[in-house]
């Protein structure tokens, strides 16, 4: 990244991956958005830059100007089957299901074998009570994605809210399994831990998360899966130690 800060900063390509480095990796947000800024001034027409723009106002919670700029990136780039994929993860942020629902499917309709998309469809789908279609589609992802985390425990979170106690306990176990032998995200046994209801084993997993740095922790701050969450000071507490919106 550093060389190619040095070989041209101003291209709008090198200004938004900076800034998509600012927003996953180093959680310094207005650094970010700067960034991603830049990027659409130096070319208006880049759909990327507009859709990350409009991840990062999302994740601040600035719905409105999230869907303005998600739209602009739709209509720059109509065939890019993760920008719907995004923009369907954006609508679910702002608690728009249906929207949710029509982005991921269009993502669907553009590329049938983009896990996130399934993904995506899944967790709408869900927070809409359409369990049994919502497992299908997370099960499709997961397939998708060669068995990736996220997928999985997406899928035991869903089956845990469904009362699904054992089934849901059965993903924990192979994500676990799976930490045994490799990285498996602190976030993804949350998601699952809060889905039983299991609140001290999400927060210290939560914790865990914190130490590791990681990525998963930035939709916290608006996802619908934590809105019961927000209310609790632990909660609270590791969103302030995040520091996503502290200028630095």
């Amino acid at each position: 990244m550093n060389e190619a800060v040095r070989a041209d900063a101003g291209l709008a390509e090198v200004q938004t991956s900076q800034g998509l480095l600012n927003v996953w990796l180093e959680w310094n947000w207005p650094l970010a958005e700067q960034k991603f800024r830049q990027a659409i001034v130096l070319n208006p027409g880049y759909a990327l830059a507009h859709v990350a723009l409009a991840n990062l106002l999302s994740l601040s919670g600035r719905h409105g100007d999230a869907t303005e700029e998600s739209t602009r990136a739709r209509q720059l780039d109509p065939l890019d089957a993760m920008v719907h994929a995004i923009s369907s993860q954006l609508a679910f942020q702002r608690r728009d299901y249906s929207s949710a629902s029509a982005h991921a499917r269009q993502a669907i309709l553009i590329d049938s074998e983009l896990w996130v998309g399934h993904a995506q469809l899944g967790q709408t789908l869900a927070q809409m009570g359409q369990t049994d279609l919502a497992l299908q589609s997370l099960a499709e992802g997961e397939r998708l994605s060669g068995g990736n985390s996220k997928a999985l425990s997406m899928r035991g979170y869903v089956l845990a809210k469904a009362g699904r106690v054992s089934e849901a306990r059965v993903v924990l176990e192979e994500l676990m399994k799976r930490g045994g032998e490799g990285y498996v995200p602190p976030y993804a046994l949350a998601l699952v831990y809060a889905g039983l209801g299991d609140r001290q084993s999400a927060f210290d997993a939560l914790e865990a998360a914190l130490a590791a740095h990681d990525v998963h922790l930035v939709f916290l701050t608006v996802d619908p899966k934590s809105d019961d969450d927000r209310r609790e000071p632990r909660f609270k507490r590791l969103l302030e130690r995040c520091e996503f919106m502290s200028p630095r």
